[in-house]
């Protein structure tokens, strides 16, 4: 480290704003400080400041494997949930929306999808969340299946996932998760795909060793090209997709030949190019798309 002027890096989850905002005022403190943050939003605009460089996420992605994996198991009726509409959930769930289409265009199925952005949390005074009624989150899902959706691709901490998964249980429903550490909590989650950080993290730490690191003043944004979502490596639970055709999705998404919406506008022009209208859909994520 004799070469690097760095002589401390922190590497931390912007997903929770006051960690953050905690952690850079901190760094300013020591100008030997560099600050790695993982799922940055823009939310926080310090990544100017020459300390610091922020790794976003292409959640569309994972949202768009996801809902294409629903479609190719067989899945008619669809539902996509959250505890909170944070950045990436509602990312999310434009790629699930999409992926689903897709998968059902490719197979000339007819599908139904609804999107709950809704959420039960109570606010504190700063606008961060922090309470949620796990008996509310039962219901939502529990009523969810009650009226015919045969899976909820859920977004929920691991905190809050236990009533969507009690809800499963109780009506035979099949879930897709967002963490691999939910996969083994019940044998109606299907799978789990998350984002996985670890080889572009390889490349900055050793950036780091070799005094080459430097802040970048945008958020970098990676996902599929940079080998960055991970699959459960389980397969037992899904009837049709497999290891072989997970991969050639990810090639596909990797060499263009699968273009993913990001935003509301996008999804639009995509599903018209589909012949599909779902102004509901659409009206509900741009009610807060807008936050961000």
């Amino acid at each position: 480290l004799k070469s690097s002027p760095i002589t401390q890096l922190i590497i931390f989850d912007a997903s929770d704003r006051i960690i953050s905002e905690e952690l850079y005022f901190r760094s300013q403190l020591n100008n030997n400080k560099f600050l790695i943050s993982l799922n940055a939003t823009g939310e926080i605009n310090y990544y100017n400041d020459g300390q610091s460089i922020a790794l976003g996420f292409k959640s569309e992605e994972i949202g768009f494997i996801a809902g294409y994996v629903a479609v190719v198991e067989g899945n008619a009726s669809l539902a996509v949930i959250n505890d909170y509409a944070s950045y990436m959930n509602i990312h999310y769930a434009i790629g699930f929306v999409a992926g689903a289409y897709h998968a059902a265009d490719l197979l000339n199925r007819n599908i139904t999808l609804t999107v709950d952005l809704s959420s039960n949390f109570i606010s504190d005074e700063f606008g961060n969340p922090y309470s949620i009624s796990d008996s509310d989150i039962r219901t939502k899902a529990n009523n969810l299946y009650l009226q015919g959706h045969e899976l909820i691709y859920a977004l929920y901490s691991q905190r809050h996932i236990q009533p969507v998964i009690d809800a499963a249980e109780s009506n035979d429903g099949k879930l897709i998760l967002s963490s691999s550490n939910q996969f083994n909590l019940s044998d109606r989650v299907i799978t789990t795909i998350e984002p996985d950080y670890s080889d572009y993290l390889e490349i900055l730490l050793n950036q780091y060793l070799r005094g080459t690191l430097r802040s970048n003043s945008n958020i970098l944004k990676i996902g599929a090209s940079e080998n960055a979502i991970t699959i459960n490596n389980d397969f037992s639970r899904l009837n049709t997709y497999d290891s072989v055709r997970h991969n050639t999705l990810i090639q596909s998404i990797v060499s263009g030949n699968v273009t993913i919406p990001s935003n509301p506008e996008t999804l639009t022009l995509y599903l018209e190019s589909l012949g599909i209208s779902s102004t509901d859909i659409i009206s509900h994520l741009y009610e807060y798309y807008w936050r961000y």
